[in-house]
C-alpha cells in the first residue's frame, strides 16, 4: 500500500513577527537600564530566518492521530489514527504494514520483546498485530479498556479497565496478571523494574502492581496524579503538591518539589518545567540549571539520548543542550502533537492532522 505524500508549504513571515522582534529589543535595553529585571528575553525570530531542519522522511496517515506514534525497540514508529488505523513504518520511513482495528485507539501503540504490536481500542477490545501485520490475538476485556497498554519488563501487557481493576495479558493473550485499583481514571500504568507497574489516582493514591507492600494511600496535600514517570528504583509523580519521588523499596515518599508543573523527562537525566522555566534536577530533587522556557509550559517536548531537551513553539524546535546552550530549527507549520526521540540520531514530530516526520538531529 503506498500512501500519497504532501510538499512542505512553509510559512510566510508573519507581519507582526518584527514587531515582536523590536519589542524584544525594547525590553532588552530596559532592563540594561534598570527599569526592568534583566530577565533573558527569547524573541521570536522570522521563519525565514530560521534555519531549517534536515527531515529524513514523511509521512501522511490521512487522518487525525489517536495518540503520539510510539518508537519500537528495532525503531519502527507505530502510528494510530481516530479512524481506526494502525501503521507501521521501518525506522527509514519504509512501509512495514497497515492494520484496521474495531473502534477509537485508546493511547499510543507499544511493541513487545517478541515484536508484537498492540494497540486498544474502545469500548473492549485489545488488539495484538505480529511482524507481518496479521492479527495474531484479540481479546475483548471484561469491563471495557480505560487506558493504553504498556509493557513491563517480563514482556507482560497491562491494561486499566473500566471494572477499576489492572489485568496483565501474556504474549499469547492469556491473563496473567490482575490487580484490584478501586478507582477510575486513573494515570498511567507506567512499567517499573521488576515487572511492577504503577498508577497514580485522581484522590492522591499511588498503586505499584506487582510490588507487594509499595502501595501508598498519598498524603492530604498530594492531590491529584497527573503523570507518572519511571525512575530509579522507584517512580516519578507530578501531582497537586509538585514532582514526588516515591521509593519502591521503602514503600514511601523520598522527597518533593513542589515549584514543578510538568516532568519533561526521567531519562537520560531528570527534566522539569519549574516556572518559566527548563530545570536540570539530580536524582535526589537538588535544583541544577535553569534556562528560559520557550514555549508554554505545555508544549510537546522530549529529551534525546544525548541529554538535549527538544521543546516546540511555533513553527520551530528549540534544542537546548544540558549546558544551557540553545539553538532553533525551522520545521513544517501545523499544530504539533508530539516531539520524540526515534534514536540518537533522528526525532519524531507528529501533527494532529496526521502528518508524521522525522529529523536528523
Amino acid at each position: 500500500m503506498r500512501f500519497p505524500e504532501h510538499p512542505f508549504k512553509w510559512g510566510m513571515p508573519s507581519a507582526r513577527r518584527p514587531l515582536r522582534t523590536a519589542l524584544a529589543l525594547v525590553a532588552v535595553a530596559l532592563a540594561l537600564s534598570g527599569r526592568l529585571p534583566a530577565e533573558p528575553v527569547l524573541a521570536s525570530p522570522a521563519p525565514a530566518a530560521v534555519p531549517a531542519a534536515s527531515v529524513a522522511w514523511s509521512f501522511n496517515a490521512g487522518a487525525p492521530l489517536a495518540a503520539p506514534p510510539a518508537v519500537a525497540p528495532d525503531g519502527s514508529a507505530l502510528i494510530v489514527t481516530l479512524e481506526g488505523y494502525l501503521h507501521a513504518l521501518r525506522a527509514d520511513g519504509g512501509h512495514r504494514f497497515s492494520y484496521s482495528v474495531r473502534g477509537r485507539p485508546i493511547g499510543s501503540p507499544v511493541a513487545t520483546p517478541e515484536g508484537l504490536v498492540v494497540v486498544a481500542a474502545e469500548p473492549d477490545r485489545l488488539y495484538t498485530v505480529d511482524r507481518e501485520g496479521g492479527l495474531a490475538w484479540v481479546s475483548h476485556v471484561a469491563g471495557g479498556i480505560a487506558t493504553g497498554p504498556a509493557v513491563d519488563d517480563k514482556g507482560r501487557i497491562w491494561v486499566g479497565t473500566g471494572a477499576r481493576t489492572l489485568l496483565a495479558f501474556s504474549p499469547y493473550g492469556g491473563v496473567v496478571g490482575f490487580a484490584r485499583t478501586g478507582v477510575a481514571p486513573f494515570a498511567g500504568p507506567v512499567a517499573l523494574t521488576s515487572g511492577a507497574v504503577a498508577i497514580g489516582a485522581a484522590d492522591g493514591a499511588l498503586q505499584i502492581a506487582g510490588a507487594p507492600g509499595a502501595n501508598h494511600p498519598g498524603a492530604p496535600d498530594w492531590g491529584a496524579i497527573q503523570q507518572l514517570f519511571r525512575g530509579e528504583g522507584g517512580v516519578f509523580a507530578v501531582s497537586d503538591a509538585g514532582l514526588l519521588r516515591f521509593d519502591l523499596e521503602g514503600g514511601e515518599e523520598r522527597w518533593r518539589r513542589s515549584s514543578v508543573t510538568r516532568v519533561l523527562c526521567s531519562e537520560p537525566a531528570l527534566v522539569v518545567v519549574e516556572g518559566q522555566s527548563v530545570r536540570w534536577l539530580t536524582p535526589r530533587g537538588e535544583p541544577g540549571l535553569a534556562v528560559p522556557l520557550p514555549s508554554a509550559a505545555n508544549a510537546p517536548a522530549a529529551c534525546l539520548p544525548s541529554g538535549t531537551v527538544v521543546v516546540a513553539r511555533d513553527r520551530s524546535l528549540v534544542f537546548i543542550e544540558s549546558s544551557g546552550a540553545a539553538r532553533e530549527r525551522r520545521i513544517p507549520p501545523g499544530a504539533v502533537l508530539a516531539v520524540q526521540a526515534a534514536s540518537a540520531s533522528r526525532l519524531l514530530v507528529s501533527y494532529r492532522n496526521g502528518r508524521v516526520v522525522a529529523l536528523r538531529e
